[in-house]
């Protein structure tokens, strides 16, 4: 449920575009009385809205306020395959659009608790994910952040490979 009130907050965050911190505290203070499980406040959705790249609060976002970031896709590297996770903006006919244009095999989406689901897109190669975001009329942020990337990656999944440490006597596990 706590990720349905994350998706709906998403939505109506970018159908508004932007607005005032008390517009949004309140949506929160709505969601957390319809039913929202987890204790999310305002900071918690600014820390994760900003941080997974859908939005910008504050100063980045022109005063004590909040805007919707532009919807695009963050992808790593042009080689091999590619991974891209679908930032800011969402509305339902882009996401209706993308999963028309990509099939149900490179799309994935993964539930996160306390911030929208992450909506992941496969592609063979760098060339096909650029015909998909086409496609869509997304663009495609290339060498994104790390946060970003690593977001869309169950932390199981993610590769850790060794290296030498400049200081010695570190054990790094997971």
């Amino acid at each position: 449920q706590a990720e349905v009130a994350m998706n709906e907050l998403l939505l109506w965050m970018s159908a508004r575009r932007s607005g005032t911190q008390q517009s949004l505290q309140a949506k929160v203070a709505e969601l957390r009385q319809g039913g929202l499980r987890y204790s999310t406040t305002f900071r918690q959705v600014e820390w994760d809205f900003s941080s997974l790249g859908h939005a910008e609060f504050g100063t980045a976002a022109d005063g004590p306020s909040w805007r919707i970031a532009p919807p695009v896709l963050a992808a790593g590297g042009h080689v091999g395959t590619c991974r891209a996770t679908l930032c800011g903006a969402r509305s339902l006919r882009l996401l209706d659009g993308l999963t028309a244009q990509v099939g149900s095999g490179a799309i994935v989406i993964e539930e996160q608790q306390t911030a929208p689901d992450a909506l992941i897109v496969a592609a063979s190669s760098a060339r096909d994910l650029a015909a998909i975001a086409a496609s869509v009329g997304l663009p495609i942020q290339w060498n994104a952040p790390i946060a970003i990337l690593m977001s869309s990656v169950p932390p199981g999944n993610a590769r850790l490979n060794a290296i030498s440490l400049p200081v010695g006597g570190w054990a790094v596990s997971r």
